[in-house]
């Protein structure tokens, strides 16, 4: 955060806002993991006024999630908030105002009612992301999606993705824009509506995309009571879909916010079923047999050197219906 948070004490001083009496705010073990795991924060004082900045860790947030997190961070810290962004568009910044949430783009854009209202002619400004070596959680989705469920077609409508993944638009743009420039897909339009067209079909874009593929699992635990409603994944998922002999303990998968759901009492170290949390919702992919899709399942078993592993995923492989 230092870099970031550098470069916004610099624009509020240029708009006449010196940040002073800054400290770091450590959110882990303090809020939700479903909150710390997401931003990084620093209390700071503006003129006279005690503020807590908030800086998304990773991807941003869709403007409806903000909304609801800045709430639910008023529970803990009853500091009034300023979001920092690195860019933003007119339907996010839009969002936000109505929203009375307070936000600072250093350079672009000041929205901090009471002490500065402010937006450059360049406030909207296409900023190109930086590609990282992997796909985004929501770049993968699409992408898997279509090549489970899109049979025959290359191309798959924004309309569809909507309906089916419950994805907020923001989310569903920034996919699609990712696939675009890392050359997996292009987007056309049918007059306002949004089409992603795939470079390839069912097989080949698994083979084109495996160097950007990564495993969905960010976290794993072990509990006694793994939760009622989570998917097989794992070596238990695979001995399901192929002939390898099961382990003694089950695996599971839930989105990575779940697994703080899960009672630190019901944890263990050696002992019980091991539950995976997840970069996305598993059930997004998943085909109501109870277990996560068998592409995500390959993906958290790559790296396995385990000769009877290999040969199980690559058998469960041959199954998918391309």
């Amino acid at each position: 955060m230092a870099l970031q948070f550098g470069k916004v004490q610099n624009y509020l001083s240029r708009l006449g806002l010196k940040c002073a009496n800054v400290e770091l705010c450590p959110l882990l073990g303090r809020v939700p993991l479903s909150l710390s795991e997401v931003y990084e924060a620093r209390f700071c004082n503006l003129q006279g006024l005690r503020y807590l900045f908030l800086l998304p860790r990773g991807e941003k947030p869709a403007p409806d999630i903000i909304v609801h997190q800045a709430k639910s961070l008023e529970k803990y810290y009853p500091e009034r908030q300023i979001l920092l962004f690195s860019e933003m568009d007119a339907e996010y910044y839009d969002w936000l105002c109505r929203n009375k949430i307070a936000f600072v783009v250093p350079g672009r854009i000041a929205h901090v009612p009471g002490l500065v209202e402010l937006k450059a002619d360049n406030a909207f400004a296409a900023q190109e992301p930086v590609l990282g070596k992997h796909l985004s959680p929501w770049a993968q989705v699409v992408l898997l999606f279509h090549i489970l469920k899109n049979h025959g077609r290359r191309d798959l409508p924004y309309a569809r993705l909507a309906k089916e993944l419950h994805v907020n638009k923001v989310y569903l743009t920034r996919a699609a824009k990712e696939l675009e420039r890392r050359q997996l897909a292009k987007i056309e339009y049918s007059g306002t509506s949004g089409i992603i067209v795939f470079a390839h079909d069912g097989r080949a874009l698994w083979r084109w995309a495996q160097e950007v593929l990564t495993s969905p699992v960010r976290k794993t635990i072990r509990t006694i009571h793994p939760p009622r409603q989570a998917l097989r994944s794992g070596i238990s998922a695979l001995a399901e879909r192929s002939m390898l002999m099961p382990d003694h303990f089950k695996a599971y998968a839930v989105v990575s916010a779940d697994l703080n759901k899960i009672a630190k009492e019901d944890r263990r170290e050696y002992e019980g079923d091991y539950v995976e949390g997840w970069k996305y919702d598993p059930k997004l992919l998943a085909g109501g047999d109870g277990m996560v899709d068998p592409l995500s399942l390959y993906l958290t078993l790559r790296e396995s050197a385990d000769p009877r592993i290999e040969e199980a995923r690559e058998a469960m492989l041959e199954r998918v219906l391309w």
